[in-house]
């Protein structure tokens, strides 16, 4: 852990953030298209007309932690994940559900999501050109299942495979709401980041329909916590990390269990970086096992979150990977903190994309009136010149620090 607070290391970080946040106005317009499929599932001459019982959203965006693709190809693309869940007399098999929820949204052809629908194993997506939503049916089976706000079971079931299909057990609301009342508020931080996160994307909010259950309010979602910041940034280097082809071969460890480790693990400190590191070394502690580390849902034990991760045929292996990945980056944070701009620049552009850190970078720059030089990558503040350490500098232009104060508080200490 590191022994200082970096104020100049979290700004960059936070600014990092904001660049693959999803955004107040693609929020609006996800929470818009949510809106728009649940009235769309009971239209008339739906298979599910009257058959719809809740409509909610659930994973990242239900706890403020959607964040962009890191694909080139997929440039600003998002993944919002719904459930619907449906009257259990809609099927008996698990393909059932899949297969009348796949009909009513893509309806007849020339309709409106005819060519947008799309069959998944576990969930029916819709793709628009900037954003995947995935709906998921679920169904409420037994008494045990009535007896708990929202617990039920999803479909998991293989087109080409339905010998295997299945149901398995969830209650995505109530993990959502635990990880929620987890997330340790940070005043000082949120303050500083809705402020950034608003100047950044000027939108006006959705006013929600009281006919379906109301996604989180956006303001909520823009003060969110610093450990949810922290989080995010871990699924960007996991992004990163899974862009790499020699990882086409390995499934990703599943973002819902990294997001309930991250809150029940929650330092809640007032230093992005510091929050950072604790996570990766909390995440790394957990999963540095030979035998199958198993993670639940605290509010319906028979959710489990790894089910499909780590892979049974190499169990030691996957969970290595994560504990290896985590560890190498809180200790390129470490470094990264006492680095002057220029190789920070480097260091976390290697970490979360050199596209997004740029931005970050310029973000950063012009609200600490500073000027990039591109043909020497010096920083020249408007009020002198100065030149980067490791940048050849001349008599007028000595080596500085960066600015001594920031906006997230503190001193700069490195």
């Amino acid at each position: 852990m590191m022994s200082n607070e970096s104020p100049t290391t979290d700004e960059l970080l936070a600014d990092i953030s904001i660049q693959i946040q999803l955004p107040p106005s693609k929020y609006d317009e996800a929470i818009d298209r949510y809106h728009t499929v649940a009235k769309y599932l009971e239209r008339e001459g739906s298979p599910l007309k009257d058959m719809v019982e809740e409509i909610y959203p659930q994973g990242s965006i239900a706890i403020g932690a959607t964040i962009r693709s890191a694909r080139s190809s997929d440039d600003d693309m998002y993944d919002v994940d719904i459930i619907a869940e449906l009257d259990s007399s809609m099927g008996s098999d698990a393909n059932d559900y899949l297969c009348v929820l796949f009909d009513a949204i893509r309806g007849e052809k020339g309709s409106r999501y005819y060519d947008k629908t799309e069959r998944q194993t576990r969930c029916i997506t819709i793709e628009y050109s900037d954003m995947h939503v995935d709906i998921t049916p679920m169904v409420r089976q037994t008494q045990s299942h009535l007896s708990i706000e929202r617990a039920g079971v999803i479909s998991h079931a293989d087109p080409e495979k339905l010998f295997e299909q299945k149901f398995v057990e969830t209650n995505s609301l109530g993990l959502a709401k635990h990880i929620n009342n987890k997330m340790p508020k940070a005043s000082v931080f949120s303050e500083n980041y809705v402020a950034k996160l608003r100047k950044f994307d000027e939108a006006k909010y959705l006013v929600e329909k009281a006919e379906i259950q109301p996604a989180p309010d956006q303001e909520d979602i823009e003060e969110k916590s610093i450990t949810t910041v922290a989080l995010q940034l871990i699924k960007r280097r996991m992004q990163v990390l899974w862009a790499n082809k020699s990882r086409d071969n390995f499934r990703k460890p599943p973002s819902v269990m990294l997001s309930l480790v991250a809150a029940d693990n929650a330092l809640g400190s007032t230093s992005l970086a510091l929050e950072l590191i604790h996570l990766c070394e909390a995440i790394t502690a957990i999963f540095a096992s030979q035998a199958k580390v198993t993670i639940t849902n605290p509010e319906y034990e028979r959710d489990e979150l790894t089910d499909r991760w780590p892979e049974s045929h190499r169990i030691a292996q996957d969970q290595k990977m994560l504990s290896d990945d985590m560890i190498e980056l809180a200790n390129k944070i470490k470094l990264a903190s006492t680095y002057p701009l220029l190789q920070k620049r480097a260091a976390l552009g290697e970490l979360f994309g050199e596209k997004t850190t740029s931005a970050a970078f310029d973000s950063f720059y012009k609200r600490n009136h500073m000027e990039t030089k591109t043909d020497s990558m010096s920083v020249v503040p408007k009020t002198g010149s100065v030149a980067l350490a490791g940048v050849a500098a001349s008599t007028s232009a000595p080596i500085v620090k960066p600015p001594s104060a920031t906006s997230w508080g503190g001193t700069c200490k490195d």
